[in-house]
């Protein structure tokens, strides 16, 4: 048996590739293949074979990478949305604007944001000359 057949047989019993079978089908192929060609044609079926596998490997160790990398990220997400989550909670507790719950109607954050915007206007005008009066009375 060789080595490519080995690989083969070893892939065709992972079963998260699903294509075991196939896997099984292509190995006794080119055994049969070493029976019945001559030996140029069997080696030069053989690195074909080879060069596919070592394709299918490199395909294999890219999509674990952006499994790991989707992994990542939904944990970055899920992080971002809880941190979004007590933001909003406090500001709607230094507003007392009631921001509401996530619904298809309703985003508490954007309510948090307003509430913020409204609560720094308020102080702004507050803070200004006459205590939140227009000008035109203080001058």
């Amino acid at each position: 048996m060789s080595d490519l057949t080995q690989r083969l047989r070893a892939w065709a019993h992972d079963e998260r590739l699903g294509h075991g079978p196939l896997l099984l089908d292509a190995a006794a192929e080119i055994e049969r293949l070493r029976d019945i060609i001559s030996p140029g044609d069997a080696a030069a079926y053989e690195e074909g074979m080879a060069a596919l596998l070592a394709r299918c490997e490199a395909a294999e160790a890219r999509l674990a990478k952006a499994e790991r990398d989707e992994d990542q990220l939904i944990k970055e997400r899920d992080y971002a949305e809880k941190m979004a989550d007590k933001l909003a909670d406090a500001i709607a507790a230094l507003t007392g604007v009631d921001i509401g719950e996530h619904s298809s109607g309703n985003c508490p954050w954007h309510e948090a944001l307003e509430a913020a915007d409204e609560a720094i206007a308020a102080s702004s005008a507050d803070d200004a000359p006459g205590g939140g009066r227009g000008c035109d009375e203080n001058w």
